[in-house]
């Protein structure tokens, strides 16, 4: 890309999500690009972009196991509201019309991977873990004697807000509660513990781990589970009473069960459950235009080295010019 090129961007003022969303037809005539190796190179920063701040559900990922060149579709289609809960419900007609796919090749195997993905998720049981990616965003721990109406009650407010969820008493098949209760939490991105009066005490003084609560407990500690307590008039027993597998527990950040503001702790417990991916779409803008504008400094950069060489000029005292970018 040359300097023209370049400056050009600059003074159109495009930032890093209009970069995103520029076709070819925009390229060539808006920005008057002719040279097709520049109008690639573009088309290479929106296949190289880093979609961290914006895509939680790891969209880009998915796409990117069909070939990095998928990787292009990533901005559009979370413009379009898709991500990876969403993908079962994705139809040619929206890949085309919401999210500008216009290659029919591509549209095809985004379905079949979408559709091999289902598939996968439906032969195997609730606990398993498909291509190294944990399956399901929620597993729910309570004590049954006076924490299922809560559970059930996060439950229902979750599957609302588009989360997959597992809760034991709807999800597992006589005869397989044993082996897999602790498969589906280690299956599950975050790890719900509801706290009612008293939840903990069969755990205090179990080192056999003959309590299912403990045995989950340990079980999510161990699989890196993003753990999130949830205290309906709970109580914390000392930390020296609890087992030594489970101490860690009052570790993590909490939140206090209000029913007279339910929807307020459902907003905190997604906050926390989106963790440091939850950022305003102000931010996310911030860092795309960051990480552009430095790409377009340090191309400028090069190319007032490679082309115009004189401007480098050294003095006698050893001293260079500088060339600063605002």
């Amino acid at each position: 890309m040359d300097l023209r090129n370049l400056l050009l961007i600059l003074k159109c003022k495009v930032d890093g999500d209009l970069l995103l969303t520029l076709t070819e037809g925009d390229l060539s005539g808006s920005l008057h690009m002719k040279c097709r190796i520049a109008r690639k190179r573009i088309k290479r920063l929106k296949i190289t972009a880093d979609y961290a701040s914006s895509d939680p559900t790891k969209l880009d990922d998915f796409l990117m196991e069909l070939g990095s060149e998928f990787s292009q579709y990533t901005h559009p289609m979370l413009q379009a509201g898709v991500d990876m809960r969403y993908l079962p419900y994705l139809t040619e007609e929206q890949l085309i019309n919401d999210c500008g796919i216009s290659s029919g090749i591509h549209r095809s195997k985004i379905l079949q991977k979408i559709r091999v993905l289902e598939e996968q998720k439906t032969e195997g049981d609730a606990g398993d873990i498909i291509d190294g990616r944990k399956v399901t965003d929620v597993f729910i721990s309570y004590r049954r004697v006076n924490g299922s109406m809560l559970a059930s009650l996060l439950k229902v407010f979750l599957q609302l807000r588009g989360f997959t969820v597992f809760l034991d008493i709807e999800k597992l098949n006589a005869g397989k509660f044993d082996e897999g209760l602790l498969s589906s939490v280690r299956s599950s991105r975050n790890f719900i513990l509801v706290l009612t009066p008293n939840a903990l005490d069969r755990c205090v003084g179990d080192k056999d781990k003959n309590d299912w609560v403990h045995r989950e407990i340990v079980a999510a500690l161990e699989s890196q589970c993003n753990i999130i307590p949830i205290m309906n008039n709970f109580k914390w027993p000392l930390v020296d009473q609890l087992p030594e597998d489970m101490k860690q527990i009052k570790l993590f950040n909490g939140i206090k069960w209000i029913h007279e503001y339910q929807d307020a702790c459902v907003d905190k417990l997604e906050r926390f459950m989106r963790e440091e991916v939850n950022i305003s779409s102000k931010k996310k803008r911030g860092l795309l235009q960051i990480n552009f504008y430095n790409n377009i400094k340090q191309n400028i950069a090069l190319v007032l080295v490679i082309t115009i060489p004189t401007l480098i000029i050294a003095s006698s005292s050893s001293r260079t010019l500088e060339i600063s970018f605002v």
